[in-house]
């Protein structure tokens, strides 16, 4: 590992995800300007706001998510399996 230069962040951002770049923003936010940051991690400036609304809205379908998890639960995985993909009847 190369040892760190005065004033990196310390990550690779090639192994950081967006979200993850992200929060890191967030958190050394009071420290330094936006532009700063999302110049050292490589991250957008529309991807950085994409995911902060994401985080804050939430998941759009988890009610319906949960219905269909109960359900197949409730299943076996051949009979879920079947349901997903129905026979045809084939004439022999």
């Amino acid at each position: 590992m190369t040892p760190q230069k005065k004033g990196e962040l310390g990550i690779d951002r090639r192994l950081r995800t967006n979200r993850e770049k992200m929060q890191l923003v967030d958190d050394l936010r009071p420290t330094y300007t936006l532009s700063e940051l999302l110049r050292e991690v490589g991250l957008p400036r529309s991807s950085y706001f994409h995911h902060r609304v994401r985080l804050e809205v939430g998941e759009k379908y988890v009610v319906l998510r949960r219905a269909v998890t109960d359900i197949l639960d409730a299943t076996t995985a051949a009979t879920a399996t079947a349901a997903y993909r129905p026979r045809w009847a084939t004439s022999a």
